[in-house]
């Protein structure tokens, strides 16, 4: 059981002050069992918040933007051993990411500056678009790996009471891919319901090498090679060293066009491929200002931010967020140390979200 000096000096060390009287320390006894959970319900807290947020911590997230995430939060969420389950009730087993194999069994509360995978922005964009959903929600997840963003927003939807949820992922890394099946089934989503292909997505349709790695679930950030047709492909993997062959895998390049083509709104296209954002999204300009509701893309450098601005501004397509990228030093020079985030909504659709502030001359820097 709590002491109140626990209480007290949990007060102080989160918000600076000490509780307003005895019936607040009461409370807190009755409330929570554990000096964690006490301190884990302050930080969750809008004082904590509002106390903190003009040093950084935050990165700007905006408080009804914290309020937006808390309103999708799920109450009394039971962590299960072999796996990080989010605010949503999403799980993820921890085999699919070597780094997080610590966090088994936790429960995370809303990602305020983040969670395990992703920053505020990403998530208020992604879950933004099951917000305006009503009785449909469609989604595609362009370099979904295990598909973290397909599943959490899918049992938000599903929550909501959508009754019609279409699903669309891809992923070139063949593990990666069996990871994607194996997600939507934790979760109790049936993989032959929706569209999950092995594939990497590219300006045009084509064949692609991707790298085979020797632990999967440690690389995610693997990037294809582009050919116009399958014996290309094949001679150029088959031209290396002696065993250079077994190092790519020869894989289908689809268009925007060939994932879009049957779905006449998407709700959601979250595209993270790891630096050919820009190339896809220009060469889709069309029928992605046609169809699409918003995007959130995980940007890689400098001059993809830079082309991502023009295009969307071209579209007249309104900002939401935009956290770009950032890089640092080490022995090899220069090196992408976080990936940024853009979130657009289309003006053809109606409830955007209060846009961003943009800059008036992005950089052109690598």
């Amino acid at each position: 059981m709590l002491l109140d000096n626990d209480i007290i000096a949990a007060y102080e060390t989160m918000l600076g002050r000490c509780p307003e009287n005895q019936e607040v320390i009461a409370g807190w006894k009755r409330s929570v069992s554990n000096l964690s959970d006490l301190y884990r319900a302050l930080r969750s807290s809008d004082e904590y918040f509002n106390a903190n947020s003009h040093y950084g911590l935050f990165h700007s997230v905006s408080p009804p933007d914290v309020a937006f995430l808390r309103s999708f939060r799920k109450p009394g969420l039971q962590g299960t051993p072999d796996s990080v389950t989010d605010f949503l009730g999403s799980r993820t087993n921890i085999k699919f990411i070597g780094p997080i194999k610590e966090l088994a069994g936790t429960v995370e509360d809303i990602p305020v500056p983040c969670n395990f995978h992703s920053k505020s922005y990403e998530w208020v964009g992604s879950l933004r678009a099951v917000d305006e959903a009503e009785h449909f929600f469609t989604m595609i997840e362009l370099g979904a790996g295990w598909g973290p963003w397909l599943i959490a927003c899918a049992i938000a939807a599903r929550d909501k009471g959508i009754g019609r949820i279409d699903l669309i992922g891809i992923e070139g890394d063949r593990t990666h891919c069996e990871f994607l099946h194996e997600h939507f089934v934790n979760n109790g989503f049936d993989p032959a319901e929706h569209r999950l292909v092995h594939a990497v997505i590219g300006a045009k349709s084509g064949v692609a090498l991707f790298p085979i790695v020797e632990n999967p679930a440690d690389v995610w950030g693997s990037e294809p090679q582009f050919f116009a047709d399958v014996t290309e492909a094949q001679r150029v993997a088959a031209s290396g060293d002696e065993g250079e062959t077994s190092r790519f895998e020869v894989v289908p390049a689809l268009s925007l066009a060939d994932v879009i083509a049957e779905h006449p709104v998407i709700d959601l296209l979250h595209i993270d491929i790891q630096g050919g954002e820009a190339d896809v999204l220009e060469a889709g300009a069309e029928l992605l200002d046609e169809r699409v509701s918003r995007v959130v893309i995980g940007t890689h450098r400098r001059r993809i931010e830079e082309r991502l601005h023009k295009l969307f501004h071209r579209l007249n397509w309104q900002l939401e967020a935009d956290d770009p990228c950032r890089f640092g030093t080490n022995d090899q020079g220069l090196v992408l140390t976080m990936d940024g985030t853009q979130v657009w909504k289309n003006r053809r659709f109606a409830k955007a979200a209060p846009s961003a502030e943009e800059p008036e001359h992005p950089s052109q820097s690598e």
